[in-house]
């Protein structure tokens, strides 16, 4: 058999097929009176077949559980013994002897390397190969199939141990072929690979040059050839999540969600949001996924309204008001498409449920002219009306409670056992914490808050009496 690249292969051997004839030669060799171990068998096969113990106690598995009756889905090869699978049965020539064998690890990874862009380095395919490392990111599991021969998802049926990883690749497999199927695409793989590759790649040069590094001080401080770093912010190599986490914190980014915004890209268990883009701060697009992740937002807002329910002639005022530095006009119309693309998620039919305490001087303090400030009041008695939304107003004049902190935001998810997130607003960047003290604290204030605050039916009344003054 002649692969497509044009290399002389054998198999690869279905897992099952190789069982049956591995338990075959050895009750042929029992029949012939040689009594042979499980490793003996394989020594004695044509290419030399090393069998591993998890092998071994999978043929034990099959002869002792197959039947008429049973599954061969309860035979749940490790990555190991698949990539192994893969070595033993996929030859080449050797140029000096002639003789097939097996194909070298540094063969392999400069393969990978030059077919399909991955970078996968020869101890990983070693340690990969023989247990030392469980799984691996789904791009390099593809392209290690891919090279062989072999269904990108060739990897999937994996046991309990690489159950994750399994889940992974599958619905990204699932949400790529979809895509490709819908827009005509006819690699739908490779595109989406190369999307989250530019993005990581973009938000690691940010991070950089926010740190105000060098690539040679970068180089330096990791110990590794100049040459890199350009490739990973150039997109042209994949950085592994270890060396992700390595740059993080040389780039002084130490707040957990953060960190996970950046490293569940590199470990590939995500496709990049919108927030993503890394004109974005890191602060504010981790702020931003949270927001689009919760089934519960409480916020309180002591300077304006609340992002979420701003109009968008407020929220371009907004944001020239709440910068110290002015902002040019590009700048500004960036900030407000910012704002709008947050509330995509009021329009979701899985639409969290908000609950708003606005300060009354925010509704006192004009940033518009007349006709955009009887808009967002409009906007505003809208969304009181809205059985999801529930909107309070902090009286301005003999407040039972002022909080001294600033605006916060409490956050809840639906995930099983996902902590809550309390979220205080600071000047030029937001303190996410998670420790349930914390959480309480917040949940305190903001309780105590809606107390003094109006109700919902006086809220309405309040609103509608602004808008009467502004007629």
């Amino acid at each position: 058999m002649v692969c497509a690249r044009g290399r002389a292969v054998r198999g690869p051997v279905h897992y099952f097929e190789m069982i049956d004839m591995v338990v075959d030669m050895r009750r042929s060799c029992q029949e012939a009176g040689e009594a042979r171990s499980w490793a003996q068998v394989g020594a004695a096969r044509a290419p030399p077949l090393k069998i591993r113990p998890s092998l071994t106690s999978l043929i034990t598995s099959a002869r002792r559980q197959r039947g008429p009756d049973r599954s061969e889905n309860h035979l749940r090869p490790t990555f190991a013994d698949k990539l192994d699978l893969l070595f033993t049965t996929t030859l080449t020539t050797d140029r000096a002897t002639g003789r097939r064998r097996e194909h070298h690890y540094r063969e392999v990874s400069e393969g990978i390397a030059a077919e399909t862009g991955v970078s996968v380095a020869i101890g990983l395919l070693h340690k990969l190969r023989h247990g030392g490392q469980q799984t691996t990111t789904i791009e390099r599991a593809e392209a290690i199939a891919s090279w062989f021969g072999e269904i990108p998802d060739y990897f999937l049926n994996t046991p309990a141990a690489d159950a994750a990883y399994a889940r992974r690749l599958w619905v990204k497999l699932h949400r790529e072929r979809s895509a490709g199927e819908h827009n005509g695409n006819p690699d739908p793989v490779s595109s989406p690979i190369r999307h989250r590759r530019a993005v990581l790649a973009g938000r690691l040069r940010a991070l950089r040059e926010a740190a105000t590094l060098t690539p040679a001080q970068v180089d330096h401080a990791l110990g590794r050839r100049p040459a890199v770093l350009s490739a990973l912010e150039n997109g042209d190599a994949e950085p592994t999540p270890t060396l992700v986490g390595r740059l993080l914190t040389l780039y002084g980014v130490r707040e957990p969600h953060q960190r996970e915004c950046v490293l569940s890209l590199a470990r590939g268990e995500r496709e990049p949001l919108w927030c993503d883009d890394p004109v974005i701060p890191l602060w504010l697009a981790t702020t931003c996924r949270l927001e689009q992740q919760a089934a519960v937002i409480r916020t309180y807002q002591t300077q304006f309204i609340p992002p979420l329910l701003q109009t968008e002639e407020y929220a371009r005022a907004v944001v020239s008001a709440a910068t110290s530095q002015p902002l040019d006009t590009e700048s500004v119309e960036a900030g407000l498409r910012l704002t709008l693309a947050r509330q995509d998620l009021l329009i979701r039919q899985d639409s969290p449920v908000i609950w708003a305490i606005v300060d009354q001087s925010a509704l006192r303090r004009r940033l518009t002219g007349p006709g955009p400030w009887q808009r967002q009041l409009d906007a505003l008695i809208l969304h009181a009306k809205n059985p999801r939304i529930t909107l309070q107003i902090a009286p301005m004049e003999a407040p039972a409670y002022l909080p001294r902190s600033g605006p916060f935001t409490l956050m809840r998810f639906a995930r099983p056992y996902a902590p809550e997130v309390f979220c205080m607003h600071s000047f030029e960047s937001d303190v996410l914490l998670t420790n349930p003290s914390d959480v309480e604290s917040g949940h305190k204030a903001f309780t105590r808050l809606s107390t003094t605050a109006t109700m919902p039916d006086e809220t309405l009344a309040l609103l509608h009496r602004l808008r009467d003054e502004e007629i």
